[in-house]
């Protein structure tokens, strides 16, 4: 069966793009970003904004990602997978980065979503950086992934 992924999260003040490769089962049934509760993205993403993420309603989240010109997305539009794993992707059409006029880092979460970011028309004046995955399956130390991603974030 063919899944959509879903609507980019960003305004014009969007600098940040933080990309991954297609939302999870409990993502695209909440209709929420990184819904999955034990993925570390929200607990990463709080030590970078400086707000607990966690603790805070979905719409919060992403009221203060955009205050901090940080928007959300996927490099696959729509695809066929069964679960939520990315290496059952099949037959992906891939969403085009252009229409981010103010964008200028692109931030890949983890080794896929930066593979398939060639396939998303970025333009030239735009940075691309990979980061490790937020999922939990990388098995890194929360506070390691943190350092990484601060450090991915910053220019």
């Amino acid at each position: 069966m063919i899944e959509s992924g879903l609507n980019p999260i960003y305004d014009e003040k969007t600098a940040i793009l933080i990309v991954g490769t297609f939302p999870s089962q409990k993502s695209l049934q909440s209709c929420e970003y990184y819904g999955n509760r034990l993925n570390h993205f929200w607990r990463i993403l709080s030590a970078i904004t400086g707000r607990d993420l966690d603790q805070i309603c979905y719409k919060k989240r992403i009221e203060t990602l955009l205050s901090k010109k940080i928007g959300l997305w996927d490099t696959i539009k729509k695809c066929e997978r069964e679960g939520s794993l990315d290496k059952k992707i099949k037959s992906p059409t891939f969403n085009s980065f252009t229409r981010f006029s103010g964008l200028r880092l692109i931030v890949c979460n983890g080794n896929d979503a930066y593979r398939y970011s060639s396939e998303c028309r970025v333009s030239n004046s735009v940075t691309v950086r990979k980061v490790i995955s937020s999922s939990p399956a990388a098995a890194v130390r929360i506070e390691k992934k943190i350092s990484l991603w601060k450090s991915a974030l910053s220019d």
